[in-house]
């Protein structure tokens, strides 16, 4: 499922068009989760604007652990792809 948010469109799946790839924690009193979000977002403040903007009241933190561009994850996955095929 996609949500467009400030014009940018963002989905825990990955899907055509998206810009960037980001791994997000976060944490609520007692347990915490791991969890990619797809955007057409490029810049990372905006992104990180949208997160806190719709932060719900029992998230105690938002972390972002990862950011990476499209291109940057099709290489890993041609990297990765190769290192299996070897």
């Amino acid at each position: 499922m996609k949500k467009e948010i400030n014009g940018y469109e963002y989905s825990m799946n990955r899907f055509e068009g998206y810009k960037t790839r980001s791994k997000i924690k976060i944490s609520t009193v007692g347990q915490s989760c791991e969890f990619d979000i797809y955007t057409t977002a490029t810049d990372k403040h905006d992104f990180e604007n949208a997160l806190l903007d719709r932060r719900h009241e029992d998230v105690t933190s938002i972390i972002i652990m990862h950011w990476s561009t499209k291109e940057q994850d099709e290489a890993v996955d041609k990297l990765i792809e190769e290192w299996f095929k070897g």
